[in-house]
């Protein structure tokens, strides 16, 4: 068992699924968000000594835009937006532009997506899941 984690602050409300009504309606839009990668493979550029981070769950923080969230995590850009025309979900290497896992324009408000991409050319991985949790006890 870890170290408790002290209470998610509440964020600005993200109205795309947190106002009356929406999917999560019941909960507090969170200042912070827990995302994880799950069940990928490795891809052309997965580099096994120095994407390991990929493998553990990251902290992201509410943008200016109330229904995004981000982490830049080395080389790395974690980002999960949910948008008028569905979802933004991307872990993104800035440096070659390769991805980890990239979810466009999937139904908004849920708290599990599965990658857009499906081969290994050009991507560090594909096929996984990404998940998200509003509460921050998956990060230790």
């Amino acid at each position: 068992m870890g170290t408790p984690q002290p209470p998610n602050p509440p964020g600005v409300i993200c109205p795309i699924c947190f106002d009356p009504g929406k999917p999560l309606a019941a909960e507090t839009t969170p200042t912070f968000v827990s995302m994880t990668l799950l069940d990928f493979t490795p891809g052309e550029f997965f580099d096994p000594d120095f994407d390991q981070l990929l493998l553990t769950p990251h902290m992201l923080t509410q943008t200016l835009i109330p229904c995004e969230w981000s982490q830049l995590d080395g080389t790395f850009l974690w980002l999960w937006a949910w948008r008028p025309g569905g979802t933004n979900i991307q872990v993104l290497n800035l440096v070659n532009s390769s991805r980890a896992f990239l979810a466009l324009g999937q139904p908004n408000c849920l708290l599990e997506y599965s990658d857009d991409n499906s081969s290994a050319p050009g991507n560090i991985a594909f096929g996984g899941t990404a998940t998200l949790s509003l509460t921050l006890e998956s990060i230790q």
